[in-house]
């Protein structure tokens, strides 16, 4: 009997030490959503590569209980977010306190993008772009968004179109904006191509324009860049890893090269995320991202908030 108690504890030993072992990857939405989608595919590449990873979801207050998780670890921990454009940098742009420099993270961004896209729900009476612009500017349409960078881009078509009588909805998260778009509670919807097109090709919302500066093909959609000169809107999806923590260099080489990965760029683009090539100089990339946006923020008097 001792020797059975004993190699029990044994067996539980090296399991926990085994759990501890394993990547953990932070994802700061609820399951099910475009972020923890691209987590689960990363998750699956690293599988492959021999690399053992856990996906943990802490969502709330735009990322910002998961970025407070990442930081409460230990130095050293084994850890890695899963930070997207509104993540990481629109809360920035919005907030006066914040809960991150770009600085404090070793950063891999993006990894991926997928565009902008604006859905309607069956019952809105909405058939195309052109019908949305003429019947937002003479009548109430709510509009729902998801997360900081939905927000702030539905802020901004809403100024440069002159849609006086839209009304942004806030959601918690795409999966409370699409469940809303699809029961008609809300008239549109300004998310990403990821989470419309499923519903979009069995006919339970309808996309009318994507935010990419050339037509898609698979849609066959007009671009918000025909009526708005210049415009051109993605989310993208990176990684990043607190300074002070330990993540293997493995880890770091296959998320910087995955865009050579024939499987994961193939199962990401089967979703309508693009795998791309990270830039090499990331923190310059979200310094210039950044600048870019708060000028805007600017000009649009959006005043930075405080929670």
């Amino acid at each position: 009997m001792k020797k059975y108690f004993l190699l029990l504890i044994t067996l539980f030993f090296c399991l926990n030490v085994k759990a501890q072992q394993s990547l953990e990857i932070v994802v700061p939405f609820p399951a099910g959503g475009p972020v923890d989608v691209f987590a689960r595919n990363f998750q699956k590449y690293l599988l492959i590569n021999n690399v053992q990873s856990v996906v943990v979801n802490k969502p709330g207050a735009d990322a910002r209980i998961a970025l407070k998780y990442i930081k409460s670890k230990p130095e050293g921990s084994n850890t890695i977010f899963v930070a997207t454009s509104g993540s990481f940098l629109f809360n920035k742009i919005l907030l006066q306190n914040n809960e991150h420099d770009f600085d404090e993270f070793n950063s891999i961004l993006p990894i991926a993008r997928t565009p902008l896209a604006i859905a309607v729900s069956k019952d809105s009476g909405i058939t195309s772009w052109q019908d949305f612009l003429v019947k937002a500017k003479n009548n109430k349409i709510n509009c729902g968004v998801s997360n900081p960078a939905s927000r702030f881009i539905a802020r901004y078509l809403l100024n440069q179109f002159a849609l006086s009588e839209t009304v942004i909805i806030p959601f918690k998260g795409s999966n409370d904006l699409l469940p809303n778009l699809v029961g008609n509670n809300v008239d549109c919807g300004i998310d990403t191509l990821v989470l419309f097109a499923a519903p979009h090709k069995i006919n339970r919302v309808r996309m009318i324009v994507l935010g990419t500066s050339t037509e898609n093909n698979e849609f066959n959609l007009p671009t918000i860049a025909e009526s708005l000169k210049g415009f051109e809107f993605y989310n993208w999806f990176g990684l990043a890893v607190y300074k002070n923590h330990r993540v293997d260099k493995k880890v770091i080489d296959l998320a910087y090269n995955s865009f050579k990965d024939k499987t994961f760029v193939e199962n990401l683009k089967n979703i309508e995320f693009e795998v791309i090539k990270p830039p090499v100089d990331v923190l310059n990339f979200l310094n210039t991202e950044f600048n870019r946006f708060d000028k805007i923020r600017i000009q649009l008097g959006i005043e930075k908030a405080t929670y």
